[in-house]
This record gives C-alpha cells, sequence and structure tokens, in this order.
C-alpha cells in the first residue's frame, strides 16, 4: 500500500481531497471544486465595479450607490462629470420640447424625433466630449440614461441623474466647496426646496447689509 508523505497530506486540494504531486492539480482528479466561481469572487472583492450587475441591485439606493462609483466627482474627473450633466440637461430639453411640440401637432412622432436627437447629443456630450475636448479618458458610464442599465431600470436611471445633478447644482452655488454655504447645502439634505431656501436666506441676509453667514 502506497502512503502519501506528510508534506503532502498537509497540501489539500480545495476540494479537500489529499492526492499525490502527479494527481494534486485540478484536472488530474475531476477535482469537484468551483474554481470558475473563486476566481469570480475574488474579482468581486477587488474589483467591485467590474462586476456588479444590476438585476441584483434591489433598491434605489443601491442603484445610486453603483451611479456614484462610476460617476465620481473628484478634483480629477470633476470636469467629465460636469459634461455629463450637460448632456443630461440636453436630452432633458430635447424631450420637454419634443412633448411640447408632440401635444400641439397631436402626433407622437415629435416627441420621438426630439428623444432621438437629444439621447444622441447628449451621450457625446456625457460620455466623449469632455474626452476630445480636454483629453481626458472616455467615461465608462454605468447606472445611468447614457448606458445599457437604462434599459433595466429607466426610472432608476433617471432618479441617479436628478441626484448627480442636484450635486453639480451644489457644487456651483457653493463656488466650488469655497464659500459659506459649502457646510449647509452639502451636510443637509440634498432636496431642491433645501438648496432653494438656503440660497435664499443667504440672499435676504446680503440684501439686509449682513455679511455673516447662514453656514
Amino acid at each position: 500500500e502506497k502512503h502519501d508523505p506528510l508534506v503532502e497530506t498537509l497540501m489539500k486540494c480545495r476540494c479537500g481531497r489529499v492526492h499525490c504531486e502527479k494527481h494534486r492539480p485540478p484536472e488530474k482528479h475531476d477535482c469537484p471544486f468551483d474554481w470558475r466561481k473563486m476566481q469570480q469572487d475574488k474579482v468581486a472583492r477587488e474589483n467591485p465595479q467590474m462586476v456588479q450587475s444590476s438585476s441584483k441591485i434591489g433598491s434605489a439606493r443601491e442603484w445610486q450607490q453603483q451611479h456614484e462609483k462610476y460617476h465620481p466627482t473628484s478634483h480629477v474627473s470633476r470636469r467629465s462629470q460636469q459634461f455629463h450633466a450637460i448632456g443630461v440637461l440636453v436630452l432633458a430639453l430635447a424631450i420637454l420640447r419634443g412633448a411640447w411640440h408632440s401635444i400641439l401637432g397631436l402626433s407622437f412622432l415629435p416627441m420621438a424625433q426630439h428623444l432621438v436627437a437629444g439621447w444622441a447629443l447628449g451621450l457625446f456630450l456625457g460620455r466623449f466630449a469632455a474626452h476630445f475636448l480636454l483629453g481626458v479618458p472616455v467615461l465608462a458610464c454605468r447606472y445611468c440614461i447614457f448606458s445599457w442599465e437604462l434599459l433595466a431600470n429607466p426610472f432608476w436611471c433617471s432618479q441617479a441623474e436628478w441626484e448627480g445633478l442636484k450635486e453639480h447644482l451644489i457644487f456651483l452655488l457653493s463656488a466650488g466647496k469655497t464659500n459659506c454655504l459649502t457646510g449647509k447645502l452639502y451636510n443637509g439634505p440634498r432636496t431642491l426646496n433645501h438648496i432653494l431656501s438656503t440660497v435664499s436666506t443667504r440672499l435676504s441676509e446680503l440684501n439686509s447689509g449682513s455679511s455673516a453667514c447662514c453656514g
């Protein structure tokens, strides 16, 4: 009877079996361990952006978090994301204009034409304009209205874009996080009502001659 050396008994395969050096490779002993899944799990841990599937997202908040991963607003990425926001606004304006002409003409055709043209122009502005004008890498858009995830959940895509637009508005109103509105705008609820009321309060203070900051 052949006995495996002690060292080999300590070198178990991931399936739990002990084999000699010749039969230790998985392909040599019909290993039942799912090596492919192990590699996928490893990639998921080390690169969560690469493997997250939209079908596994169960809430608008999770969708928003994924949107933020692919649309960072750090100092380096801010310009690219500003072009993305412009693309979103262009699409929104095209939809509104198309809806207006469809109502006036009692036809869906103007709406469809504006939707396609607005989406195409918005896609260029949102993903490629910054690359051609500023030389930055092309955006890897995910979970937004210019990605395939739009087909999976257009409502959550639109909601994520709306949250992104409000962040850009706050950044603009706070002069790039440099003025006294920064703390109150970024630390408060990110709602349009809060943004407008904060700015209105500050304007009232300035009109009354007060230099004290509301934030």
